[in-house]
């Protein structure tokens, strides 16, 4: 849904704006705070020393939230690319459901409207328009696994970063590895069984027209002999 992306793209700004509002903070309060500490710890002034001490923990509170910034901007970025691949792969899954319901209906008509030749010949027309669409969606299921393959939180799992990767976010990643395995095999499964299927139909309606061409030259050539039947029976 367009309002669910847009508030996704929300979200994700938040910590953008965090750091925007650093940025303004650092050429104020920051810079002025830094720049009148380190006078008077140069001038050795009273308490300078604790002064000194304050403004090491005030610096490195300021960096270590640059890097909570950055850390929670990264996680959001990758926990909405894992939505992103999940939500497309439904999409794929959903589209494969419903041709496979198509599909499966139009081939149980067959028998019941493939009775002329001029019928089964739409009935090939229309089963390759939509077998093209089919071969066409290979690409979309491809991205999908391209997308798979890019998602941030696997690539780390992959590069196995065990400074940066604690026990539980290991299992974490593994889990989801799975996951995501599992999803492109179910995908890649149900494109193979339709293809399948693709092929059967395909062939059943190639056998349903020769039969009924076949029955028609029968049918021509038994229309000729009873011709020529009635003919020599007229010479007696």
């Amino acid at each position: 849904p367009i309002q669910s992306d847009v508030d996704s793209q929300r979200y994700l700004l938040k910590p953008e704006i965090v750091r925007n509002e650093m940025k303004a903070h650092r050429a104020n309060q920051y810079a002025r705070i830094s720049q009148q500490a380190n006078e008077l710890i140069a001038a050795q002034n009273y308490g300078h020393e604790q002064l000194a001490q304050r403004l090491a923990q005030f610096n490195e509170r300021w960096s270590l939230l640059e890097q909570f910034v950055e850390r929670k901007k990264r996680q959001l970025q990758d926990s909405s690319d894992t939505k992103a691949f999940f939500m497309d792969a439904d999409d794929v899954e959903s589209y494969l459901n419903e041709l496979n319901r198509v599909l499966a209906q139009s081939a149980s008509d067959d028998y019941h409207l493939g009775k002329d030749e001029a019928t089964i010949l739409n009935l090939i027309k229309k089963h390759k328009d939509l077998e093209d669409e089919f071969n066409k969606y290979r690409q979309v299921l491809q991205n999908v696994h391209d997308q798979a393959s890019q998602l941030p939180q696997l690539r780390q799992l992959e590069l196995d970063d065990s400074d940066g990767i604690d026990e539980n976010e290991r299992r974490r990643l593994a889990k989801l590895r799975d996951q995501v395995t599992d999803r492109l095999n179910n995908l890649d499964r149900r494109y193979a069984d339709l293809s399948d299927l693709f092929r059967a139909r395909k062939g059943k309606l190639n056998d349903q027209l020769s039969f009924v061409r076949l029955q028609n030259d029968t049918d021509n050539v038994e229309e000729w002999i009873d011709e020529k039947e009635r003919f020599l029976a007229t010479l007696d």
